[in-house]
């Protein structure tokens, strides 16, 4: 339990077991598989300070009636204790097994009092419990049958809820250390040496696949020499000689790719491993070590124990070995690491930093400059991923033309995302012409596929040398785009409670919600212009709607609104500190924006209003400004193209491409500077400039001081009207 109820858990599940006691009108507590209390009884009579008092009592009843109960799975309405008494237990169930149980108040059922209560006396061994117990008795309304089963029903529903959290939390920590683990592993064999014996030995030792663990070279043409072993009962299997086609091993040398088996243990095969030693086989897994298209040696790892490990485990954990066979064999086949190396560091990079990824658009370009740098004289890559709330398709690609582009994600969208879907997560080679292939690699978990990654490649040889690597980025991908889904869906969760609270105003303050919408509106604009990321904007847009709420209150919802809060404090700071003078205490970047929304939004759009916020930066006054002025140019532009199509008989005014060239000729502009200044136009920021154009940041900037030199302006306000307020 302690590895499972960390303190911000413990505060949310004792938030749900409140909520859900006022909602079926019935008293709750929780207890370990011991019978011990970990969350205060939610009453609704009052008694919590009662129940506390009777607290050693009430946990050896627990404990009792668990002995009783060690094999329930689902929510019971329970009498055991005391005949006619009815009580709801639901087990909460973590990876199969029971780790807490959902206790219930009594639950009376109709014309049971008077029969029962000698009863209570009986079993209540201890005298203070039974005075208590006959007191609530006397105070408990009787219930119908129906209305039992649908509180049962309610506390299962608890205890799926409670369930849920626990699993994703054990599932997302457990993920988080194993991708420590393999990063720091991966560096430490990572250094200019000849072949790594210690090291390897090391590395493979920290895989959770199996317990056995070996590493077969080639030592002939079609003979295999066992020459290092990790695990108990491996000692005998050091310097075994196998031939190919021999045994498990001997097959697996033959395979193309990685080869498994499972439920080994009547396999007359397995007699090759009980003479050396090992006693037990249940799985066995083989990773060919292979280089330059011939098999150098073999990989293996052996499971005794019969347990199934999770989908998401045993993909990660070969995915690793995979890995590692694909490491060695290129260390044997040229004795020094540096140009497994320079192939091998984007993948321990984003092993490093997988967890930090911000979203899944950030992802995307990632993984298509990654798996550049891991293939082969590769020609170029993109990655076709699809959006299911959305039914969307978004594709991001470097190295080819928009041609290829577009025939590409016809095919993967009617080969990996159709109703005839013809593939799996297994990765696909594709001959193109020239003699060109295509490795295509689809990117899921949990047997789904999200996105399909494809590299282009010279010559299908190289193709089949980059195939093992890129497999491994495309299942490491797969994990982080789990990890990024649980995120959005945490978000998703927030921002509905966000909107719920909003609404609590929307009757007692209507002018302060229809101002809040507008600022809701205004601050989605101001993010995209500032570059803030997706997850940025979006917890500024939450906070937009919860500026009349506490931020101490907020903070008690932990994990929902701990930025929230944070941001909501500052903006409280920024609005007492108004009209003061003196230096800006400093504030972060979110604050400051919000205070300067709400307070133009609630001055009538005036910026003078924005002036008086002395807390907020003169740097971010200046840029509010200029967001605003930038927005009423855009908004200006549209209103004289609508009057204009509107009035037929006036002359049509200049169109927004024709301003923009006709802009760019009186400058002299380059081609490159005149899309810089169309995508000013468009409001789209620096990081949003270099993402559309592929160029840096630093080469945007280059490009905006020689476009305002040019032009003879200083800042985008005034280029943004150079171009549409021409004389």
């Amino acid at each position: 339990m302690e590895d499972l109820f960390v303190i911000p858990h413990q505060e949310m599940i004792q938030e749900l077991q409140d909520t859900y006691a006022e909602a079926i009108q019935l008293s709750l507590c929780m207890t370990d598989r011991f019978g011990r209390m970990f969350t205060r009884p939610s009453s609704i009579q009052g008694r919590e300070e009662k129940v506390e008092r009777h607290r050693e009592p009430f946990e050896v009843l627990f404990k009792e009636q668990i002995n009783k109960i060690s094999g329930l799975h689902i929510p019971a309405l329970y009498d055991s204790w005391v005949p006619g008494i009815h009580t709801i237990i639901a087990p909460v169930v973590v990876n199969g097994a029971p780790v807490c149980y959902i206790w219930s108040g009594i639950l009376l059922l109709e014309r049971m009092k008077d029969r029962i209560r000698p009863s209570v006396r009986e079993a209540a061994k201890d005298k203070a419990l039974a005075g208590f117990l006959e007191e609530v008795l006397e105070h408990t309304p009787a219930t119908g049958l129906e209305e039992a089963e649908r509180k049962r029903l309610k506390v299962g529903r608890l205890a799926e809820a409670v369930s849920t959290l626990l699993e994703r939390s054990e599932a997302s920590r457990g993920l988080e250390e194993r991708c420590r683990q393999i990063s720091h592993a991966l560096q430490a064999a990572c250094h200019n040496e000849p072949f790594p014996d210690d090291k390897i030995r090391r590395m493979v030792e920290i895989s959770g696949l199996g317990e056995i663990f070996g590493l077969a070279l080639q030592t002939n043409d079609g003979q295999y020499m066992i020459r290092q072993t990790a695990g108990p009962g491996s000692e005998g299997l050091s310097g075994v000689i196998f031939r190919e086609g021999e045994g498990f091993l001997g097959q697996a040398v033959l395979n193309d790719g990685p080869s498994e088996w499972s439920s080994i243990q009547r396999d007359p095969r397995t007699l090759f491993f009980h003479s050396k030693g090992v006693k037990e086989a249940c799985s066995i897994y083989c990773f060919p070590m292979r280089s330059s298209h011939n098999v150098r040696g073999l990989l293996f790892c052996i499971r005794t124990s019969p347990r199934l490990l999770s989908s998401d485990v045993l993909h990660f954990e070969k995915m690793f070995l995979s890995l590692m066979g694909a490491y060695i064999g290129s260390q044997i086949a040229y004795s020094q690491l540096d140009k497994q190396l320079a192939r091998i560091k984007p993948l321990l990079d984003v092993g490093r930093f997988m967890v930090t990824i911000p979203d899944i658009k950030r992802m995307l370009f990632t993984l298509v400059d990654v798996s550049l740098n891991l293939a082969v004289y590769p020609i170029g890559a993109m990655v076709v991923y699809r959006e299911r709330e959305q039914n969307q398709i978004h594709t991001v690609a470097r190295g080819l033309d928009n041609r290829t582009v577009e025939v590409y994600s016809r095919e993967m969208v009617r080969q990996y995302f159709s109703k005839e879907q013809a593939y799996g997560l297994s990765p696909v080679l594709r001959q193109k012409g020239e003699g060109r292939t295509a490795v295509e690699l689809p990117i899921g978990y949990e047997d789904d596929i999200h996105a399909v990654l494809v590299v282009e490649i010279q010559s299908s040889r190289d193709a089949e040398d980059s195939k093992e690597i890129l497999n491994a980025l495309s299942t490491m991908s797969g994990l982080v785009l789990k990890l990024l889904h649980e995120k959005q869906n945490s978000s998703k969760m927030a921002g509905q409670m966000a909107e719920l609270l909003f609404e609590t105003i929307r009757s007692s303050q209507p002018e302060k919600y229809r101002a809040s919408k507008r600022v809701r509106t205004l601050i989605a604009k101001l993010a995209g212009w500032n570059g803030l990321t997706e997850e940025e904007a979006a917890i500024l847009e939450r906070v937009s709607l919860l500026t009349e709420q506490d931020p101490d209150v907020l903070a008690a919802f932990a994990p929902f609104f701990r930025q929230e809060a944070e941001i909501l404090k500052e903006y409280n700071a920024i609005i007492e500190h108004k009209g003061r003078g003196g230096e800006s205490p400093g504030f972060s970047k979110e604050s400051e924006m919000l205070a300067a929304a709400v307070e133009y939004v609630m001055h009538g759009e005036d910026l003078a209003a924005v002036e008086q916020l002395k807390a907020v930066s003169q740097s971010s006054r200046s840029a509010f400004r200029h967001f605003i002025i930038s927005s009423k140019t855009e908004e200006s532009q549209f209103l004289i193209q609508t009057l204009n199509a509107e009035a037929a008989a006036k002359p049509k005014a200049e169109s927004a491409e024709a301003a923009l060239e006709s802009a760019a000729a009186r400058a002299s502009l380059s081609p490159r500077e005149k899309e810089v200044l169309q995508l000013i136009i468009r409001a789209a920021s620096n990081k949003e400039i270099a993402a559309a154009l592929f160029i840096s940041e630093h080469t945007v900037k280059n490009h905006l001081t020689n476009i305002f030199q040019k032009m003879g302006v200083s800042d985008r306000a005034q280029a943004i009207a150079a171009v549409f307020n021409r004389k």
